[in-house]
C-alpha cells in the first residue's frame, strides 16, 4: 500500500503550468514536471456539452464511470450509491479519508458519516456547514458565502465582509504567513497596484492552508484537496497570457496590461500548496497527485461587446418567475446556474417538462432534472424586460436579478485535456494519456484496494 495526497486542481491543463514555470514562477511545480512522472487525463467527450463541465468530470474521475452511467449534472444532483467515489470506495475499505473542498463531499450525513474520514471540509456547494471537527463550520459557513456572493464582478468591501468568518480560523490551521499574505492581498488592492479581482484567490489561499494542516495532524492514507483558482482565472484571462491563440486583437493593450499577471499569480499561488505538499509526501514516504479532471483552451466566441449581464440574487423570487412550487428549496449551485429541491420526483419531471415545453420569456434557459432536483442555466440579456416562464413572467428585479457591470468575457472555455502528475513515485507508471475513468481505480490499487466492478483497468500505477 502507498498512502497518497491528492491536490484536485480544476480545469488546469499542463500548458499553463508549463507556461507559468517558463515565467520562474512556480518552482515547485517545476520540480514536480521535470522529476516526477506526467501524463495528461482526457475525458470522452459526445457532441453534448454536459459531458464537459466540472461538476460532471469530477464526478467521472471520482466514481470512475461515464456520465451515461453516473447521471450528476450538477453539483448538487443526488450521488448513486451503487457509485462510490475513490475516497468513499477507501473509507469503505477501512483506509483513513481527509478532505477539503472536493466537488461531491455534499451533503455531510450522506457522504461523510463513515468513521474513517478522519476530516472533512466538504465542498462549497453544501446545503449547511457542517465540518469534521466542527471547528470548522464558521469557516465553512463564509466559505459558501463567498462562493454565493460571487458574480461577475469582485467587491473589496463585499468580500471582506464575508469572510469574516475566516478569521476563526486563526489558530486553527491559518498560518501567520498566510495571515500576512492576506493582509498583503488587501493592502495591494486598496493602494491599486492589482487589480481588485485578485481577491478571487482568498478562498484558496486560506483553505489550502488549513488542509496542510489537518492532512499533517490527522495522517491519513489518503487526502484529497479540490481549488478551483486557476480556472477562475483561466476563464477570464486567457486572453491576457496567450494573445496569441486569436488570429485578432479582440482586447486593448491597457486590458492586457491590467490582467497579464493574473493566471500566474493564481499558478504561483498553487505552487506554494504543491511545495509544502511534495516536502511532507517526501518525509512521510506518501505519493502526490496533482490532477485535473479536464483543461480549459481558447474561447474562438468571446464576446468583447457586453458590459453587464443579470445575475440572479434571489432564487426564491426566480422560482416564482418561473411558476414553480411554493414549497420549492433553493439548493447552492454556480453562476448562471440555480437548482431548487422539489416535494418529490414526479413533480421534479412534471415541473420540468412544463419549463421545456412553455416559452420562456427574457433569454434562454436549459433545464435538468435529476430526481427530486431541478436545475435551471440562464442567459439573459441586460436589456430585457420581462423575465420568467409563460403567464409568471415578471419584471427583471422582480424575478430576483441585478443587472450588474462585468470585468471579464470567459475568453477561457473547456477543453477535454487535463494534467496527471505525481510526486515521490519513482517505479509509477504513467502513461502519456489516459482516459479520465481511469484514475479512480489507480488510486484505489495505490491504497491497496481492489478496484470496484464497474472499474476500468487503469494504465498507470504505483
Amino acid at each position: 500500500m502507498k498512502r497518497l495526497v491528492v491536490i484536485e486542481a480544476n480545469e488546469v491543463p499542463l500548458r499553463v503550468l508549463r507556461e507559468v514555470v517558463g515565467q520562474g514562477k512556480a518552482p515547485n511545480i517545476e520540480r514536480l514536471l521535470s522529476a516526477g512522472k506526467v501524463g495528461e487525463t482526457v475525458v470522452s467527450v459526445e457532441a453534448d456539452d454536459r459531458y464537459l463541465y466540472p461538476s460532471q468530470t469530477w464526478a467521472t474521475l471520482a466514481m470512475g464511470i461515464d456520465y451515461d452511467s453516473h447521471g450528476v449534472y450538477w453539483y448538487g444532483d443526488p450521488k448513486p450509491s451503487s457509485y462510490p467515489l475513490y475516497w468513499q470506495a477507501a473509507a469503505d475499505a477501512g483506509r483513513s479519508v481527509g478532505l477539503v473542498g472536493t466537488l461531491h463531499s455534499s451533503p455531510f450525513e450522506q457522504s461523510l458519516s463513515n468513521p474513517n474520514i478522519s476530516f472533512a471540509i466538504p465542498d462549497c456547494f453544501a446545503d449547511d456547514s457542517r465540518t469534521k471537527p466542527d471547528r470548522y463550520s464558521r469557516a465553512q459557513a463564509a466559505n459558501i458565502k463567498l462562493t454565493q456572493g460571487n458574480g461577475r464582478k469582485s467587491s473589496l468591501v463585499g468580500s471582506l465582509k464575508s469572510a469574516a468568518g475566516l478569521g476563526s480560523l486563526v489558530g486553527a490551521g491559518m498560518s501567520p504567513q498566510t495571515v500576512a499574505r492576506l493582509g498583503a492581498l488587501v493592502g495591494s488592492i486598496a493602494a491599486k497596484q492589482i487589480p481588485p479581482e485578485r481577491l478571487r484567490l482568498g478562498q484558496d489561499l486560506v483553505f489550502s492552508d488549513v488542509f496542510v494542516h489537518l492532512a499533517k495532524k490527522q495522517d491519513p492514507d489518503l487526502c484529497s484537496y479540490f481549488t478551483n483558482h486557476v480556472a477562475a482565472m483561466m476563464h477570464r484571462y486567457w486572453y491576457a497570457m496567450f494573445p496569441q491563440d486569436w488570429d485578432r486583437k479582440i482586447y486593448p493593450d491597457t486590458w492586457r496590461d491590467r490582467y497579464k499577471n493574473e493566471i500566474s499569480a493564481a499558478v504561483a499561488q498553487l505552487d506554494r500548496t504543491v511545495g509544502r505538499l511534495m516536502q511532507w509526501a517526501e518525509e512521510t514516504d506518501r505519493a502526490l497527485l496533482l490532477v485535473s479532471s479536464m483543461g480549459q483552451r481558447a474561447n474562438q466566441n468571446v464576446d468583447t461587446a457586453k458590459t453587464a449581464a443579470p445575475v440572479l440574487r434571489n432564487a426564491h423570487q426566480f422560482a416564482k418567475a418561473l411558476g414553480l412550487p411554493e414549497e420549492s428549496e433553493a439548493v447552492r449551485a454556480m453562476i448562471p446556474t440555480q437548482s431548487w429541491r422539489l416535494a418529490d420526483a414526479d413533480i421534479a419531471a412534471t415541473e420540468g417538462k412544463r419549463l421545456i415545453s412553455d416559452p420562456f420569456i427574457g433569454g434562454l434557459i436549459e433545464v435538468d432534472v435529476v430526481e427530486d432536483l431541478l436545475s435551471v442555466t440562464y442567459r439573459l440579456d441586460a436589456d430585457t424586460e420581462l423575465v420568467g416562464s409563460g403567464g409568471f413572467a415578471t419584471p427583471m428585479n422582480e424575478a430576483g436579478f441585478l443587472v450588474e457591470g462585468i470585468d471579464d468575457h470567459t475568453c477561457g472555455v473547456h477543453d477535454p485535456v487535463g494534467t496527471f502528475a505525481l510526486w515521490n513515485a519513482p517505479n509509477a507508471v504513467v502513461p502519456e494519456s489516459m482516459n479520465l475513468l481511469e484514475v479512480a481505480p489507480g488510486i484505489l490499487n495505490a491504497l491497496g484496494v481492489a478496484p470496484l466492478d464497474h472499474h476500468r483497468t487503469p494504465s498507470w500505477s504505483l
